[in-house]
């Protein structure tokens, strides 16, 4: 195989064990493998809600799985608004006051 080729190949290889094939699907697990003509769909349909970065791997993981998905996920919800939004606040730093 070409390196492009082998490289794209590798994530499937590396989980060889877990694949198996039901009624024509393509499945790691229990998780649909969705092609690359259909992840940006699938994005978009996790992203409907806005649920933020980690619900969404949440959602999308107990369903879905295609190389480099988190990292899909996570471009999504950086570049929308709604996303960020739902983000918590993070906490602030306990400092004592000086004597």
């Amino acid at each position: 195989l070409p390196k492009d080729k082998s490289s794209e190949l590798l994530p499937f290889f590396n989980n060889k064990n877990q694949m198996s094939i039901l009624s024509g699907c393509l499945l790691k697990d229990t998780q649909v493998t969705i092609p690359r003509s259909l992840q940006g769909r699938v994005l978009k349909m996790l992203h409907r809600s806005h649920l933020g970065v980690v619900k969404m791997k949440q959602l999308a993981r107990t369903h879905v799985w295609w190389p480099r998905m988190d990292q899909d996920i996570t471009q999504m919800c950086r570049s929308c608004k709604s996303c960020a939004q739902q983000q918590p606040m993070p906490k602030a730093q306990y400092q004592e006051w000086p004597e």
